[in-house]
């Protein structure tokens, strides 16, 4: 018998694929044409080397790489020139691990709309199900002997199949947390709510993971009004190579790549950082008084934004507010900070118009559209990239940094935001 909701999902699936700027380039007849075309439109905007940044469209924020002169000199088929970039692990057959409720922009992973609810199904669906050991670190003597390095331990990956990979070296007390384990501390803080897992992937080869959750209840903003449903994510993350914590935080960000996992721990409303040791696990009395400050807090958010959705914004007032949190162009700026700070100001502008055909001009969809620019404008190096770069510790250092100072613009603009509208 025909699932109706399950055709429905995986039509969803293609319409939302088929918006993805990715999907039209590889549709086009003439894919360097259509390149080129939006480039000239500002749906792409050049990187460097063979990276594009995505500006609108169901995939904004992301990038894709294009092999552009392989492309035009026929070097290569569509197909082969134009990937995008999610940075999650890829197969030796190709396929990618991700499980996903919700089809990714990319079209990759497996994508189960009813979700899965075996612990088991969904370790196996995002490449999660491997075990990860904690051995002693070898050194070789100059006598050609193996000898164990005091106090020192290095991580190992074991797969089902028997394959074994080094992670990272760790010290005398740490303690690994299997993915098993992560899994079921997010289940227990559902305790009697809905839980159906929304997506969950490994990152850099399973050195780190994550694993969400929709929360059962959306926010409303002005339910009599606009009616702005805003989704909640519990999610926890876990490190395997001694390079960071196990976290697990509230946010509205929906993990599905590299960026979105990264982005969303930027972005949480609350978050608990626990420290890989025999006793981990004891910490769920805190994360569970941390999810009920999260609730608290969401519920004021939500009435400070109703608030904005009330306050009447006309081009004037986003002018001021851009200057306000971006500076102005001066006489002293340099070539490079006019462009910049141009094209972010255009950029903004253009998402208020947009957001404004859906919300009305209020304050409500002048945060949207600052917000917005800072989610997708600004171009930053992903930090599961950076990583990678052994030793590299300056580099992600300043990605952090980079990351902290947007959050702080993103609560400069709300503040700046009621303080407009109640003078």
């Amino acid at each position: 018998m025909t699932n109706p909701v399950r055709n429905a999902t995986v039509k969803n699936r293609t319409d939302a694929f088929g918006e993805s700027k990715l999907n039209q380039i590889l549709k086009a007849e003439n894919a360097p044409a259509a390149v080129a075309a939006k480039l000239a439109s500002g749906e792409l905007t050049h990187q460097g080397g063979n990276v594009y940044m995505v500006n609108t469209g169901w995939d904004r924020g992301e990038t894709i790489t294009i092999n552009l002169a392989a492309l035009e000199a026929n070097a290569l088929t569509a197909a082969e020139a134009i990937k995008g970039n999610h940075g999650l692990d890829v197969n030796a057959d190709g396929s990618v691990n991700l499980y996903s409720r919700k089809p990714a922009w990319w079209g990759v992973g497996t994508v189960v709309p009813a979700g899965l609810t075996s612990v088991d199904a969904v370790l196996k669906a995002a490449g999660l199900d491997f075990t990860v050991t904690k051995r002693a670190t070898p050194f070789l003597t100059r006598d050609g002997d193996w000898s164990a390095v005091p106090d020192s331990f290095t991580t190992v990956r074991t797969d089902a199949d028997g394959t074994e990979t080094p992670f990272g070296a760790v010290g005398k007390i740490y303690t690994t947390v299997q993915n098993r384990q992560a899994f079921a501390f997010l289940e227990k803080l559902f305790m009697d709510h809905e839980y159906i897992p929304e997506t969950a992937a490994p990152l850099r080869g399973g050195r780190k993971i994550f694993i969400s959750a929709k929360k059962p209840e959306s926010m409303i903003v002005d339910p009599g009004g606009i009616a702005d449903p805003i989704d909640s994510y519990l999610i926890i993350s876990n490190t395997h190579d001694g390079s960071g914590s196990v976290m697990v935080y509230d946010t509205p960000w929906r993990p599905e790549c590299g960026n979105t996992e990264r982005f969303g721990l930027r972005d949480a409303t609350y978050k608990l950082s626990i420290r890989h040791t025999r006793n981990w696990a004891d910490k769920y009395g805190q994360a569970a008084q941390t999810l009920k400050l999260s609730a608290q807090y969401s519920q004021l958010w939500v009435a400070e934004q109703e608030t904005l959705v009330q306050a009447s914004f006309t081009t004037d007032d986003m002018d001021e507010l851009i200057k306000a949190v971006w500076g102005e162009v001066t006489p002293e700026s340099s070539a490079r900070e006019v462009t910049l700070k141009t094209g972010r100001a255009d950029d903004i502008m253009e998402r208020f118009e947009i957001e404004s055909n859906k919300f009305g001009r209020n304050a409500y969809t002048a945060e949207r559209a600052m917000t917005g620019n800072v989610d997708h404008f600004t171009t930053l190096k992903p930090r599961d990239e950076v990583l990678q770069g052994k030793g590299n510790r300056l580099a992600a250092l300043g990605a952090a940094i980079l990351e902290d100072s947007l959050t702080e613009k993103k609560t400069t603009t709300h503040r700046q935001l009621l303080v407009m509208i109640n003078r």
